[in-house]
């Protein structure tokens, strides 16, 4: 593996080794900031954040290394076999192992392995040094690249995975990690990836850690890319599963927000980019008997009202993928061709109760009396002035 593979093996184990020690070791019995400890009396140490994330120590046996020396002595495998064991864990592929398992000294300060790591608190404080003159990445940016990473050393998913079974759905450019994971790339409008979803066999969903999803979406059915001008309505919903059902019945543009809560942002930032787009908001009918409120709809309503949408919610409970198999993509089709927009309000004040010709002779009669007053008015006005002239008036001029 080249010295760049190296650098990327190297990173992306480092981000993710709380993850692998939990896999590896089980829960730990102690967290103390980026040190975590296994025993009972916490005498194995991991360092699980920071420059030295990876490194271990054994108090007990008094030696300690790299994470692949620790996979490999608790696991009874050679070093190269536990090198494989974590590049199937981070999405590197198996016997992808760096030239070496040491990082070098300007990527991890060397750590002495006669010593333990150093207690939380007591390092001296590092600054990350850019020689670009850009500033430090931000653990977004980290997992951004962390995600391009994945989504790049994915291979396509297949199609006889569990979970799109139970869907009934094609895979639509969707890969697999080497977890045998789905993996769900989240971009901005521009194609860039950002961060990650993976929904494992059973549909248990995870999105990568510190990964970036406001305003982020996956594009259903097409590998991340930068959108283009839509040629026809562009359906906005929450979830993939739903995203998909509503592309193969319709082969309409599809955006999948990833959860109710982030319809508002993609939505958002679509019509900002395409401002004479037809957007539907695609709700998720959340209707059930103990719940007053429809939170997908509400969601969805609320969305369409604020980017000038057009709403389409399933006339039964449940999202588009349910209908999608209870009774087939026609149904699907059926939902979005009734998308209308939300009607107004209805007005704050009370509903009309007479005719325009009514309104108009009441208008004219109240006209016509105001006018026959004003003479007695100037009259009344007249009389008074006269009578603040009389000085045994006890009475103010001004009134």
């Amino acid at each position: 593996m080249s010295g760049r593979d190296w650098r990327a093996f190297d990173a992306e184990l480092r981000a993710r080794v709380p993850e692998l020690a939990v896999e590896l070791l089980g829960k730990p019995t102690f967290r103390a900031g980026q040190e975590w400890r296994w025993g009972r009396k916490g005498s194995l140490s991991v360092v699980i954040s920071g420059a030295r994330a990876g490194m271990w120590f054994d108090h007990e046996e008094g030696r300690g290394g790299w994470f692949s020396d620790l996979v490999g002595r608790d696991l009874g495998v050679a070093s190269e076999d536990a090198t494989d064991w974590i590049a199937g864990r981070i999405g590197m592929g198996a016997r992808h192992r760096p030239v070496c398992q040491r990082p070098a000294p300007r990527e991890m300060p060397a750590n002495d392995l006669a010593a333990p790591p150093s207690a939380p608190g007591t390092e001296s404080s590092e600054t990350r040094v850019d020689h670009d003159g850009d500033a430090a990445p931000t653990r977004a940016d980290e997992a951004a690249a962390r995600a391009a990473r994945i989504w790049t050393g994915a291979r396509p998913a297949p199609e006889h995975y569990p979970y799109l079974v139970a869907k009934q759905a094609a895979p639509l450019a969707l890969r697999m990690d080497a977890r045998h994971r789905l993996v769900v790339p989240l971009q901005d409008i521009d194609g860039r990836i950002h961060s990650l979803e993976t929904i494992a066999p059973d549909g248990a969903k995870r999105f990568l850690a510190g990964g970036a999803k406001k305003g982020h979406f996956t594009w259903v059915g097409f590998d991340p890319a930068p959108l283009a001008d839509p040629a026809g309505p562009v359906l906005i919903c929450e979830g993939w599963a739903t995203g998909a059902s509503l592309h193969i019945a319709t082969g309409h543009t599809v955006i999948a927000a990833m959860d109710a809560g982030n319809l508002m942002p993609v939505a958002e930032a679509l019509r900002a980019r395409f401002s004479d787009a037809d957007l539907v908001l695609v709700a998720d009918n959340d209707a059930k008997p103990d719940r007053d409120g429809n939170p997908g709809v509400d969601a969805a309503r609320k969305v369409a009202l604020a980017i000038d949408g057009r709403l389409a919610v399933p006339e039964n409970p449940g999202d588009a993928n349910d209908l999608f198999c209870a009774e087939g993509p026609d149904a699907v089709a059926a939902v979005v061709a009734g998308a209308a927009k939300i009607p107004p309000p209805p007005p704050t004040y009370p509903a009309p109760f007479l005719t325009p010709e009514e309104a108009r002779a009441s208008l004219a009669d109240a006209i016509a009396g105001f006018m026959a007053a004003i003479p007695d008015y100037w009259a009344a006005v007249a009389a008074a002035q006269e009578e603040a002239k009389n000085p045994d008036t006890d009475r103010d001029p001004l009134d």
